[in-house]
């Protein structure tokens, strides 16, 4: 059985080294995780300690829900009358799903041209 936790509980691990957040009612431990994401650890860490449904589902195709990197980090789940997301959240994910179906090219949107712009502007902020 999975451990069940508050959204309380989930907001005190908002620090680089003690870092949880939240998707699809999952608790997710991803302080080993930060330096490794892909897509940068600042992004990530822009929702440590809160619910990260919404930025997981736009920037992640559907599969990444059942990667093993994802699966591995999982520590267990929002207790139950804490799982449904806010009405503003269920609209982006909506919209998302509304652009899949027109056939909207995420990747070009994801990993077009401004993501390796923003990735460069990152890394020379860091270095500054």
């Amino acid at each position: 059985m999975m451990s069940l936790y508050t959204r309380e509980e989930v907001s005190s691990h908002d620090e680089r080294d003690d870092c949880w957040i939240i998707v699809h009612g999952k608790v997710y431990d991803v302080t080993n995780w930060l330096s490794k994401h892909p897509g940068g650890g600042d992004i990530m860490f822009n929702y440590a300690g809160q619910d990260a449904t919404v930025p997981f589902e736009v920037l992640h195709p559907k599969p990444m829900r059942n990667n093993e990197y994802v699966k591995k980090h999982c520590i267990g789940q929002l207790v139950e009358d804490e799982r449904e997301l806010p009405e503003i959240s269920q609209d982006f994910l909506n919209l998302k799903k509304t652009l899949v179906k027109k056939r909207f090219n995420l990747a070009e949107f994801y990993f077009g041209n401004w993501w390796f712009a923003s990735r460069i502007a990152n890394i020379k902020t860091a270095n500054h």
